[in-house]
């Protein structure tokens, strides 16, 4: 790759880059989000108000936050802080986002004085401000991956690749809905690292290696995972052959070591917030056992292609691009190990994470921070394309279009609810598919609607088959709370755990997922046979899932005297709907707990287990 500037003749990629930057502008300008800091954005701001505005960098009052996420509608709870064993409470999210909108923010602090403007962080200043920085970013990736383009091909075709990086993926999605999610930023950062490795292995300059090492470091600050960039510097050249790339990387070995010490310089930043934060340098700030990276259980085949959120389903142009991974590799390009190696084990890594869709998003958001590398050889295959005479040449760019404009269409679908934003199956996919309206039945295609902070009521069980009870299980273990109890009104006996006097819980029944169905979920019925004495009761039927990180997918059912009869034996039926199961293994807990005084028996449960009939 040769990085000497392109003449003055070369100006179509030029244009582009300002003109499709201009057009991004428009596409925000004309409908602007309604909440730039809300849901996990929320948690990526919260850093800044709390230093800059409410002296309270480490949150050690919640308050304000509680105020805050509420006044502006931000989510329907308080995620955005973890919890961790000791009882502290941390910001969930790394600070590298911060960082990275703390100028612009200070910007709309100055408006909002100005302006008279309510100065809380939040406000219309705060969010036109960081929603320009972000675009100024994404103008700033967008130049840096032209000149990477321009090392590998012609003027023409980089401007080609350019559009199509832009209008035929989902980054276009991202900059409409998603702009303060971090995947623009880490695209302009990831673009950055492209070029100033090509600049650094044909220079050599100090002032490179430490501006590449903290593009790095800021990236991995971002999102951890992101430190897989740092391979990009390290295997380039590799291709060249062994002894000439291993004598280059000793020759140069103290401009690795800038490369290395500017990483670890702004990696540190988390670490010293961490440490004043919680005392600890080093913690686990996500702190959600239903959800983390599980690298010995990748869902690369859906992550890829499936119909819910399958990166190459939704964004097909990238298709080519993995095509032109080997042509990389075949024209001795010096980046072709590097991208290739990169590009496989960012698939890996992304895939690993349990929730591998990502939440609510048009395709698969976590991808768009790659584009940057993969504009590259997306690039090589155009050109290699182009070279091509007749018919193949046509046919390949009139289906490399085509592809682009179903990007086109989809994310209009998108923001038009006509693609839902993660519950997609093929059946629904094949019912909306080139459709400018919902059919009708189509929310009984998509996958179980959840609900995340409300109770999720009950199922509709025309939709359900019954498929327990099949097989025996039993929360009765040996145990002293263990009385028999008869029943004065019906005649017949009961053994039912005695709560009261220091005994809080029954014990919990366990049942694994895989045992409960084969389908994604099930909905799962609970019968309780209490009796209570003759005062208002506190009682709770608790479900949840775990595995060796701990509980998730909690749902407690009080009832209190209004629907339980005192003094007399009373059913309970209660509904459960199972999470997002981080792995079939992960186990159900049901019990019942008593948040009174009083003496209580408790019998049960009887468990009636439902699956969805048609397909998921």
């Amino acid at each position: 790759m040769d990085i000497t500037p392109p003449p003055r003749a070369l100006r179509l990629s030029r244009w582009t880059v300002w003109l499709v930057w201009v057009g991004l502008v428009g596409y925000v300008v004309s409908k602007p989000p309604r909440n730039l800091f809300a849901w996990d954005c929320f948690g990526y701001h919260l850093y800044l108000p709390a230093l800059c505005i409410q002296g309270d960098p480490f949150v050690h009052d919640e308050t304000w936050v509680e105020q805050n996420r509420t006044a502006h509608e931000a989510s329907g709870t308080l995620y955005q802080l973890t919890t961790l064993p000791d009882g502290k409470r941390v910001i969930r999210y790394p600070i590298g986002q911060a960082l990275v909108w703390a100028p612009w923010f200070l910007i709309g602090h100055g408006v909002a004085a100005t302006i008279g403007a309510p100065m809380d962080g939040y406000s219309a200043p705060y969010q036109w401000a960081v929603g320009a920085g972000v675009l100024i970013y994404l103008l700033w990736g967008l130049r840096a991956l032209r000149k990477i383009l321009l090392t590998v091909v012609s003027d023409r075709h980089a401007a080609v690749t350019l559009i199509i990086v832009v209008l035929g993926t989902n980054l276009l999605g991202q900059v409409r809905t998603d702009l303060t999610m971090p995947h623009l930023v880490l695209f302009a950062i990831q673009c950055g690292v492209v070029h100033r490795t090509i600049r650094w292995h044909e220079l050599h300059r100090s002032k490179d290696a430490v501006f590449l090492g903290a593009l790095i470091g800021l990236a991995a600050l971002i999102r951890p995972t992101e430190i897989i960039t740092v391979l990009i510097p390290l295997l380039w050249g590799a291709g060249a052959g062994a002894r000439p790339y291993i004598s280059g990387l000793f020759r140069h070995w103290r401009k690795w070591l800038l490369i290395g010490l500017s990483i670890l310089l702004i990696g540190s930043i988390q670490l010293i917030y961490w440490k004043g934060a919680t005392g600890h340098w080093i913690i686990d700030s996500y702190g959600n056992p239903g959800e983390g990276l599980d690298l010995w259980s990748p869902h690369t085949r859906d992550f890829m292609f499936s119909f819910r959120k399958g990166w190459l389903l939704y964004t097909p142009v990238m298709l080519f691009a993995m095509m032109g991974v080997p042509l990389l590799i075949m024209r001795r390009e010096p980046g072709g190990i590097a991208i290739t190696v990169v590009v496989i084990l960012y698939l890996y890594v992304t895939s690993s994470w349990s929730c591998w869709w990502y939440a609510d998003s048009f395709g698969s958001r976590p991808m768009v921070a790659l584009y940057g590398v993969m504009g590259v050889p997306l690039a090589v295959f155009i050109d290699r394309v182009r070279s091509f005479h007749g018919a193949v040449n046509s046919a390949l760019m009139a289906l490399l279009s085509g592809c682009m404009l179903l990007n086109l269409f989809q994310t209009w679908q998108f923001q038009n609810g006509i693609i839902d934003a993660s519950r997609m199956t093929q059946r629904a996919y094949v019912a909306v598919f080139c459709r400018t309206s919902v059919p009708p039945g189509f929310d009984d295609l998509l996958l179980v609607r959840r609900s995340y902070t409300e109770d999720q009521g009950e199922p509709d069980l025309s939709r359900y088959r019954r498929v327990w009870p099949g097989k025996e299980y039993t929360a009765r273990v040996p145990s002293d709370v263990d009385t028999l109890v008869t029943d004065t009104i019906h005649g017949n006996t009961r053994m039912a755990y005695a709560l009261g006097n220091g005994v809080d819980w029954t014990p919990a029944l366990h049942i694994p997922f895989k045992e409960l169905t084969s389908k994604d979920h099930a909905w799962v019925s609970a019968e309780w046979y209490v009796k209570s004495p003759a005062t208002s009761p506190r009682l709770t039927c608790v479900h949840s899932f775990e595995n060796a990180h701990g509980h998730y997918g909690y749902h407690g059912t009080d009832l209190e005297r209004t629907s339980v009869k005192l003094a007399q034996w009373d059913t309970i039926r209660t509904y459960y709907l199972t999470p997002e199961v981080r792995s079939r293994e992960d186990v159900l807990r049901m019990y019942f707990w008593s948040r009174d005084t009083a003496h209580f028996l408790v019998d049960g449960p009887v468990i009636t287990v439902y699956e969805p009939i048609s397909p998921q």
